[in-house]
């Protein structure tokens, strides 16, 4: 099992996949009556390594598969070479096929930045290989489980091996951004990249630093109106002070060391002066 499962005996936390392989009888008559055929271990691999489509009823836990899987072991490697167990290296043939098999795609750096005065965020990527390969495919999440196709961008023919890409999301959810790319061959096979996080400020909040402090406290705010109030610990208001700009100064040296509250823009926040 790659992730967990528990018993009476407590929990058992699975092995990382890349310390994982799967086992199989090499050929028929190895197999007694669990032969499985080249192609349907094919595509159970495929799905668990994330690079092809839900073949059966098994879902696995991870979204994105488990691209390092180790690969496939068999007891009967012996009887895979002799043409009276089945078709002569059967099982060597189709590991090759699945595990030692080019990639279409080799991504030189895959990464994301969020632009805060334009509300974007800029991915940006590269190939340094590109076989047979026909387009990407932009996903993005909130929780870095479920993903969800933003965007396409086509490969383009006849380019040199080493390419570059650019894709811009606008107005990202605040908080951590998930981003991922689905790479698509032309026989509509497709692989995973890596996930890359991105961090988004909510520009609808108020941001206070540093906290604690010490005399002088600087206040972001999405809109330059209104005022800052400034309550004690039991509620009293101690001060206010109009606002006239997105960021304003606040000083509270005149005020003895302990926790205070701040509201403005409809916000409230504690800070502590030290």
């Amino acid at each position: 099992n790659v992730d967990r499962w528990s018993n009476q005996a407590g929990p058992f936390i699975g092995l990382p996949a890349s310390k994982i392989a799967i086992a199989l009888p090499a050929c028929t008559n190895a197999a007694g009556g669990g032969y499985t055929t080249p192609s349907v271990v094919q595509s159970a691999i495929n799905y668990l390594r994330g690079t092809g489509p839900k073949p059966g009823s098994y879902t696995r836990i991870s979204p994105t598969g488990y691209p390092d899987l180790r690969g496939m072991m068999t007891w009967s490697v012996n009887w895979d070479a002799v043409s009276t167990c089945g078709p002569v290296y059967e099982f060597a043939d189709n590991f090759e096929a699945i595990f030692l098999a080019p990639l279409p795609v080799e991504l030189a750096f895959f990464k994301g930045k969020y632009i805060k005065n334009q509300q974007k965020t800029h991915l940006s990527w590269a190939t340094t290989t590109a076989v047979n390969h026909s387009h990407f495919e932009v996903e993005h999440s909130t929780d870095g489980r479920m993903f969800e196709s933003i965007g396409m961008v086509e490969q383009e023919e006849n380019a040199g091996s080493y390419q570059t890409f650019e894709w811009v999301h606008n107005n990202p959810e605040p908080g951590l951004n998930h981003y991922r790319l689905r790479q698509v061959d032309l026989d509509g096979k497709a692989t995973y990249s890596g996930i890359i996080t991105v961090q988004v400020d909510d520009l609808s909040a108020m941001n206070i630093y540093p906290n604690p402090f010490k005399d002088v406290l600087t206040v972001e705010l999405p809109s330059p109106d209104g005022e800052i109030q400034v309550y004690d610990a039991y509620g009293k208001l101690l001060l206010k002070q109009a606002i006239t700009s997105s960021t304003e100064r606040v000083d509270l040296s005149q005020y003895p060391a302990g926790l205070y509250g701040i509201v403005a823009s409809g916000v409230h926040k504690w800070v502590i002066k030290e």
